[in-house]
């Protein structure tokens, strides 16, 4: 009876095979039957030194690992050199061949091959090999010449280039032997299917190695040999659900993880690691990460848009800055702990994210642009002593109700909730989440960029005659804003690139009487169509008489109460945006006007005394 045994060299096409057997001599004849229902017979002689001779040549057959061969010894092995692998294989062959297994020594001129001249070849077994250096212009990387390293799998080993598709390759194992994997090796196998299985000499995983594997899948374990991520070498492959990373690791390259928008669970970052990558996982489904001391830094958007990250991340007293974007759109992320090391925060670095609170230390200097913007941050915020610099739209879009400024802090001061300059000639940032009107102080000489950006509560604005500057965006996306009084006969100079009202375009613009004109063709003003003249200037005699005049509530929703000095004869007028009176009477001391049948909307109050005429504002609720 004979016995069967498993031939593993499957490229066994025109090769002297060469084997240790028993000491004796066998003579062996084998038919092997192809998909085409061919066959082909193979002679092999075990000569008494315990050595095949002979050749095997297989036309027209789809190799597998079920092959079988009687009488051989299962570890037969089929020497196959480097560079070798082409010439020993007809053009049928390499058109046909769909599995293959290779043992022996083979480099970059073989990848090639495979990749370029066996366009059905979708699964690949080189475990048992050892991959050799080779200098040449045959190589995976073009026609240069280019050196490639012994030990490695070769740069573009699988990659077809100019972003084309490798929709062929399904599987491979790796050698054993191999200590790193080349920059896009694998770049775009998206059939590549299955758990990786990194061998345990791997030392470094180049750029873009990886990237568009989205089949591979299961837990990445990268084995303890490993000291270095590239840049996007595993990017978009969005099938892996799990990550284990080497106790070895030094550093993790940009994009590394990014668009792996499978992985989950908890991101442990060894002690080993210094330093994280602009957008390394980006878009990574963790639910909490760990970053050790040894970390210095971290790069941006390194967790941007981990929005399953929940909870509190520490930040280790090792890093000195967060970078831009860092936890962008971490929507689940309610807290973070920052250590006194950190001295600045970078822009958009917790836009939209879910922190409701934040404590500055006294090392933190200064805050980039966005930085928290369209966070759920509430409550009061403290400006500590150290903080210099405060970035555009900081705090857009958050609930914080006032801002609390050290009186140390050489230059931030607050007043009334609202964050200005040390000298308060500057309003640095209005209160987020607030409602109703405000009228700047006289004080103020000019409006920071986007300071009222994205106050929706914000329903009226009053702009003195000492303000000279506005910003860019200042009243941005104020969409309650329904009325902008400015008190200066000429306009503020505007850059007409400058859009200071954007999405607020409904509100009616008050201005100083005959003013109308210049407003209607001022850059940046003149985007607001409902421009509206006030009844007529206040003069130095009639802002005496209006210290006097009391009018509440405004706004008003049934009417309101008046009263100017002493009790004496006025006369009212109500007056609507676009100067039509509405009802006029002649009341003494304190009095009531009903409003009640006026629709919602800003109006004019003008009030008449025998000693001057009063102007006010009034809105109706």
């Amino acid at each position: 009876m004979k016995k069967r045994y498993t031939l593993y060299i499957l490229v066994s096409i025109g090769i002297t095979i060469s084997a240790i057997a028993k000491a004796q001599s066998i003579y062996y004849t084998d038919q092997v039957k192809s998909t085409n229902n061919s066959k082909s017979t193979d002679h092999f002689f075990v000569n008494s030194a315990g050595m095949i001779i002979g050749s095997v040549e297989y036309e027209s057959v789809v190799h597998s690992s079920s092959a079988r061969i009687s009488a051989l010894k299962k570890d037969t092995t089929i020497q196959l050199l480097a560079g070798e692998l082409s010439s020993k294989m007809t053009v049928s062959q390499k058109a046909t061949i769909t599995n293959l297994q290779l043992i022996g020594n083979i480099d970059a001129r073989d990848f090639k091959t495979m990749r370029d001249s066996m366009p059905v070849l979708s699964e690949i077994d080189i475990n048992n090999l050892t991959v050799s250096a080779y200098t040449g212009t045959q190589g995976t990387a073009g026609s240069q010449n280019i050196s490639y390293p012994a030990g490695s799998i070769p740069q573009s080993a699988f990659s077809l280039g100019n972003n084309t598709t490798n929709y062929r390759l399904a599987s491979i194992i790796l050698p054993t032997s191999i200590t790193s994997v080349g920059d896009s090796a694998f770049y775009n196998c998206t059939s590549l299917t299955g758990n990786l299985s990194i061998p345990g000499f791997v030392s470094s995983i180049g750029n873009n190695a990886f990237e568009s594997c989205g089949k591979l899948n299961g837990t990445l374990i990268l084995p303890n040999s490993v000291t270095s991520i590239g840049m996007s070498a595993f990017y978009q492959c969005q099938s892996l659900t799990g990550l284990t990373l080497s106790d070895s690791l030094i550093s993790i390259g940009a994009g590394a993880f990014d668009g792996d928008w499978s992985l989950i669970g908890n991101l442990i970052i060894p002690n080993s690691v210094t330093s994280i990558g602009n957008y390394a996982f980006y878009y990574c489904s963790f639910t909490s990460v760990t970053i050790p001391n040894s970390v210095t830094f971290i790069g941006a958007g390194a967790f941007g848009k981990c929005k399953w990250l929940t909870g509190n991340v520490i930040i280790p007293n090792s890093i000195t800055s967060l970078s831009d974007n860092i936890f962008a759109s971490c929507a689940r992320l309610t807290s973070i702990t920052l250590p006194n090391s950190v001295t600045t925060i970078g822009n958009y670095a917790f836009t939209m994210s879910g922190l409701t609170s934040i404590t500055l230390s006294n090392s933190v200097v200064s805050i980039g642009d966005w930085a928290f913007s369209m966070s759920k941050l509430t409550g009061g915020l403290r400006i500590p002593n150290s903080l210099a610099s405060i970035g555009h739209g900081t705090f857009s879009l958050t609930g914080i109700t006032e801002f609390i400024a050290e009186n140390e802090n050489p230059n931030f001061s607050a007043v009334d909730g609202v964050l200005l300059n040390k000298s308060k000639t500057s309003i640095i940032a209005y209160i987020p989440h607030t409602n109703g009107t405000y009228t700047i102080p006289n004080y103020v000489t000019s409006i920071g960029n986007y300071a009222f950006d994205y106050c929706n509560g914000l329903t009226g604005i009053t702009i003195p005659n000492s303000v000279v500057s506005i910003g860019v965006g200042a009243f941005n996306y104020c969409s309650g804003l329904t009325s902008v009084t400015v008190n200066s006969t000429t306009p503020i100079v505007l850059s007409d690139s400058i859009i200071v009202f954007g999405n607020t375009l409904n509100c009616t613009l008050y201005v100083p009487a005959g003013s109308k004109t210049l407003y209607e063709t001022a850059n940046g003003w003149k985007i607001l169509k409902n421009i509206v003249e006030m009844i007529s200037t206040v003069s130095s005699t009639e802002v005496a008489y209006d210290k006097q005049l009391i009018l509440y509530p405004n706004p008003a929703s049934e009417g309101f109460y008046f009263q100017v000095g002493a009790a004496e004869w006025s006369s009212v007028s109500i007056y609507s945006s676009v100067g039509i009176q509405l009802l006029v009477s002649q009341v003494k001391g304190k009095s009531y006007i009903d409003i009640a049948n006026l629709p919602v909307g800003q109006y004019i109050v003008k009030i008449s005394t025998p000693n001057g005429t009063i102007q006010k504002k009034l809105l109706k609720k």
